[in-house]
């Protein structure tokens, strides 16, 4: 069986593409596919469709994907998945690296080798990059992270509140957390006791 798997996550990516991408890359290799599976969810997610497709391929099935990323999240993710590719004797292609696992050869598994060994450095140098970005804007005191939900709602939480509205209601009215609406009480009184 020839099973060609993609991930999207983004917008800008679309399922049309990515099958398309997936059908050239059987096309270059001569093989003819079987079945699709493309989902839309992030890399970072367990419940992806790739681990319960890990369990449905056998022994001499062919597994197409676009690229390793698209497969993978991290350099180690994508090494224990090549070790089961491996151990079940199943036939990996990565399109846009245009390598191959379990080919045979063993240039092709030097390369995958070589490969994520590169993108693991890749990795770390964006979480590098990112932790000192992220440095920068504290020690210029901009705020770091997503601003609050429920401080765009203040105004209407004190309103709500003034008319008797317990906080669990007015949690379940905005559909935020009670213990959000609790953490911007604790800090208003703390606010209110620094003023005072």
């Amino acid at each position: 069986m020839i099973v060609a798997y993609s991930r999207i996550s983004t917008d800008l990516q679309s399922e049309a593409n990515q099958k398309g991408m997936l059908e050239a890359v059987a096309l270059r290799y001569g093989l003819t596919i079987d079945s699709f599976v493309i989902e839309q969810i992030s890399s970072g997610r367990k419940d992806r469709v790739i681990f319960g497709l890990m369990n449905e391929l056998n022994d001499g099935d062919t597994l197409i994907t676009t690229e390793m990323s698209r497969l993978a999240r991290s350099p180690l993710e994508l090494l224990n998945f090549a070790e089961q590719f491996k151990t079940r004797n199943i036939r990996v292609i990565f399109g846009r690296e245009n390598i191959q696992l379990n080919s045979g050869s063993p240039m092709d598994d030097f390369i995958y080798t070589m490969l994520a060994a590169v993108m693991q450095f890749e990795r770390a140098i964006t979480r590098q990059r990112t932790r000192e970005a992220l440095a920068a804007k504290k020690l210029r005191g901009e705020a770091i992270g997503r601003r609050s939900t429920v401080l765009c709602y203040k105004t209407d939480i004190i309103a709500m509140r003034n008319k008797g509205i317990a906080d669990k209601e007015i949690a379940v009215r905005l559909g935020v957390s009670p213990s959000a609406i609790s953490r911007m009480n604790a800090k208003e009184r703390h606010t209110q006791c620094l003023t005072a």
